[in-house]
């Protein structure tokens, strides 16, 4: 490749008439399975998010200008991957201790949403590490205080218009990874430890 073919514009991408983005896949190879099993589409989901999340931070750390594009998404990625594992584990193992509150389904509020789950914990009797819940408590709690609400990461400002002010200027990406691996651990520890307790 010649300097002169470096300076020519790229084409870019434009849209075709047929374009539909959601088509069926022609092949099992093409395809992104979309599962109608709602248990396994729940643990998907939990579980994609935190790998979408992890993703970003990834390509964030390693591209310097992406991530201040990245930074958002790859937050809101993290913040989902809380708010569904702590919804999975109050609808899989609530009901044996009669909590599961009606609110599960629309709530975003990550604290609420942690503390039933931190009950559920102290009713199976599990047999969890109760320092690594104390820290856990704390990684959602600094999550919920960052967003409420889950409409911080995904939007510019907040319904009223305002800007809404961080906590911090920036993100330590290698930091924020490291935890999150941690958390997701925590999770599927957690899933493990109440499903071989006895809640009754």
């Amino acid at each position: 490749m010649s300097f002169g073919d470096l300076l020519k514009p790229k084409p870019h991408r434009w849209p075709k008439r047929d374009d539909l983005p959601l088509r069926k896949a022609k092949s099992l190879h093409a395809g992104a399975p979309l599962s109608s099993d709602g248990l396994e589409r729940a643990v998907s989901m939990m579980d994609g998010f935190m790998l979408a999340g992890a993703t970003l931070a990834r390509q964030a750390s390693n591209e310097k200008f992406q991530r201040y594009d990245l930074v958002y998404p790859m937050l809101f990625c993290y913040r989902h991957a809380i708010e569904a594992g702590l919804k999975w584990i109050i609808t899989q193992y609530g009901p044996t201790v009669n909590s599961r509150p009606d609110y599960v389904n629309s709530s975003h509020d990550l604290w609420r949403l942690w503390q039933d789950c931190a009950r559920i914990h102290q009713m199976c009797e599990a047999n969890f590490d109760h320092a690594a819940t104390e820290v856990v408590g704390q990684i959602i709690k600094q999550f919920h205080n960052w967003d409420k609400g889950g409409m911080i990461f995904r939007y510019s400002t907040a319904k009223d218009g305002a800007v809404v002010k961080f906590q911090h200027p920036s993100i330590d990406i290698d930091n924020l990874m490291d935890v999150m691996s941690g958390l997701a651990n925590f999770f599927h520890g957690t899933d493990g430890w109440l499903d071989a307790a006895t809640c009754a």
